[in-house]
């Protein structure tokens, strides 16, 4: 999915790193919808937080990343 692979799993959490070329194709592939482009500023609290319970969910419910 990412031409440069710059997303790794760490903790159940999808990490984007350095190698990143904000090209977006991980935004239109992600399968629960909570990869978007902003800026670090732009994104709250809340939303960090909602976006870890849903993965801790489906992580609870025996679901991937791959929706299997």
């Amino acid at each position: 999915m990412c031409p440069t692979d710059a997303i790794s799993i760490s903790g159940g959490t999808a990490v984007i790193g350095q190698g990143c070329i904000d090209c977006g194709l991980c935004i239109s592939v992600c399968p629960i919808g909570l990869i978007r482009a902003a800026s670090p500023a732009e994104i709250t609290n809340q939303e960090w937080q909602e976006a870890a319970e849903e993965v801790g969910e489906e992580e609870q419910n025996g679901e991937t990343s791959s929706g299997t």
